[in-house]
């Protein structure tokens, strides 16, 4: 089939890449460049990267919503549009150019997690379980009728770099296989219960800064969905500390305030609202990612010293 490809990180690059290799990409969308390093200058996005690389005609509107776009990608004759992480929505003008449809790879079950951080989300909630959803795009965000789903379970130690790379793959051959079956018109399609459908946001750095008064278990999802971006930190003595890896821990410190820190042997501890965590790796303000014992070892406790 001919498809027309609208994405932008590194993991839609990826499966851009695998959809080139059974398909024909007749054209790449992508974000504009943005300003990237200490110069300010404008990089492409991974997907634009690729879709050079290979002489793929490639477009990046500043908007989509203006209509002027519409006729260039009409133009391409494409049988089918596929979007995984293009980071903007396609007005119906725009989904509805493609004869054999408009589809969707996004990183939950739908309809749980509908928006645009599913795969940290799953991991901020204590999620056991999350998956694919390949669907047919709407006006309404991620409301599409369900072509197909494929489950993948989270692990305890799971971040959302690690959940994220372990997706990869099954997202890859869902999207291959509905493709494939597209094409040979045996595609049948299940509509959402709206009544089951939540809701994610963006992420943000200020929703990253840990409140120690919560519980250590809902701090613990926190470091793990939080990282690699923004990462989950706190401040000590005025300077910020990213919390990279923790774990609860069952040992509490007795009449100590949520934040306090104490010590045994080469392990650092830390009270919460309800329990106690163990920070595992951490990184203080300009410096490099240490484990809690290499840190230890330079580090000089002070009496009643705590997080905030």
């Amino acid at each position: 089939m001919k498809i027309g490809y609208f994405g932008s990180p590194e993991i839609s690059a990826r499966l851009l890449s695998a959809i080139a290799e059974k398909h024909e990409i007749v054209f790449v969308v992508s974000n504009p460049d943005k300003p990237r390093g200490r110069e300010g200058t404008p990089q492409p996005t991974a997907v634009a990267e690729l879709a050079l690389s290979r002489g793929l005609p490639l477009y990046r509107p500043l908007t989509l919503k203006d209509g002027q776009t519409d006729a260039i990608l009409a133009g391409h004759g494409a049988d089918a549009f596929v979007i995984f992480a293009y980071g903007r929505l396609l007005p119906r003008a725009t989904f509805e150019i493609p004869p054999a449809g408009c589809f969707n790879l996004h990183a939950s079950l739908l309809p749980e997690l509908r928006g645009a951080s599913p795969i940290q989300s799953a991991l901020l909630l204590g999620k056991t379980e999350t998956g694919w959803t390949f669907q047919k795009i709407t006006e309404e965000l991620d409301a599409g009728d369900i072509l197909g789903q494929t489950k993948v379970p989270i692990s305890p130690s799971d971040r959302t770099s690690e959940l994220t790379e372990r997706l990869m793959p099954p997202g890859i051959s869902l999207t291959l296989d509905i493709l494939g079956d597209l094409a040979n018109r045996s595609l049948n399609s299940t509509k959402q219960d709206a009544g089951l459908a939540t809701f994610c946001s963006k992420i943000t750095k200020a929703a990253a800064r840990i409140s120690w008064e919560a519980d250590s278990e809902l701090i613990v999802n926190s470091v793990r969905g939080y990282y690699p971006s923004p990462v989950a930190w706190s401040t000590l003595e005025g300077k910020t500390v990213k919390i990279l890896r923790a774990s609860a821990a069952e040992m509490t410190l007795k009449n100590a305030a949520p934040g306090r820190i104490w010590t045994e042997k080469d392990r650092l501890f830390v009270c919460t609202g309800r329990g106690a965590l163990e920070i595992l790796e951490l990184q203080m303000e300009g410096k490099k990612a240490l484990t809690t014992s290499e840190f230890l070892r330079g580090f000089r406790s002070k009496e009643e010293m705590a997080f905030v």
